[in-house]
């Protein structure tokens, strides 16, 4: 059965509301619906539903100090989670980055959120040059020998984050 994977980066405007958006998202995943309200409402969403797909499957919830990572996995018809990031958007999210492998057709897509808005790579790198090493890490390089020169290399790199979709040009 295909499936496409989604990962959320998902960055607060402080420590606090990142706090509490965690613990809602990991007792969601968990099943334990009481707490993730409790958490939830914390943070301002009184509607769990504005959080969590049903139908998402296969989640994780990872912390860091200054983000939160969550990722899932939908059917192939399943809906990007933008009803889940307009809400947190109103409640102390700042910026965001959706990456979605859709599995069928082996592509992957990804959008930059800034402000409650899509914007381009490029201008959410210049507003938030600090989350590039986050949500582009660099991948280890060969040593000599093993096949890949630098310059190939390179492009490589370049071309794994070349699936981010531009809101100002018109899609295909």
């Amino acid at each position: 059965m295909s499936q496409n994977a989604h990962t959320l980066h998902l960055f607060f405007e402080d420590a606090i509301k990142l706090k509490m958006a965690q613990l809602a998202f990991q007792y969601l995943a968990a099943d334990n619906t009481e707490e993730a309200r409790r958490w939830a409402a914390m943070l301002g969403v009184e509607d769990l539903e504005a959080l969590w797909d049903p139908e998402w499957f296969n989640q994780q919830v990872t912390a860091a100090r200054t983000h939160l990572l969550l990722c899932f996995d939908t059917g192939t018809s399943g809906d990007l989670p933008l009803r889940a990031l307009e809400a947190l958007f109103a409640h102390g999210l700042q910026s965001a980055v959706l990456e979605v492998f859709y599995d069928q057709v082996g592509e992957t897509e990804r959008m930059h959120f800034d402000q409650g808005r899509w914007v381009s790579r490029k201008d959410f790198f210049s507003a938030h040059p600090q989350w590039r090493t986050v949500v582009e890490p660099m991948e280890e390089h060969s040593t000599p020998g093993e096949g890949v020169s630098g310059a190939a290399q390179g492009e490589e790199e370049g071309d794994r984050y070349a699936c981010s979709k531009d809101p100002a040009k018109p899609i295909s």
